[in-house]
């Protein structure tokens, strides 16, 4: 994560875009050595409020705590026991 500071940013503008976009860096926009803003890709959005919504629903973390647990005690099949050879 890189920060730096609002008059930078304007300056750096297209670089910033680029390297958001392309390598998934955020960047902090501070003013007056205070951190105001967050420049982040719209796939790391999108993963973020995916990861919410995930948590947020009872259902989906009830069978995920089962999986886990039927994980730790053995009770799981193999590929060739869903899918066959």
């Amino acid at each position: 994560m890189t920060t730096l500071s609002l008059s930078n940013v304007r300056i750096k503008l297209p670089q910033i875009v680029k390297s958001v976009s392309e390598e998934f860096n955020r960047i902090v926009i501070t003013v007056n050595g205070t951190s105001k803003a967050m420049v982040i890709s719209p796939e790391e959005i999108e993963a973020y409020e995916e990861t919410i919504t995930t948590l947020s629903n009872t259902e989906t973390m009830k069978a995920l705590v089962q999986s886990e647990k039927d994980w730790k005690s053995g009770n799981v099949y193999s590929h060739d026991d869903v899918f066959g050879e």
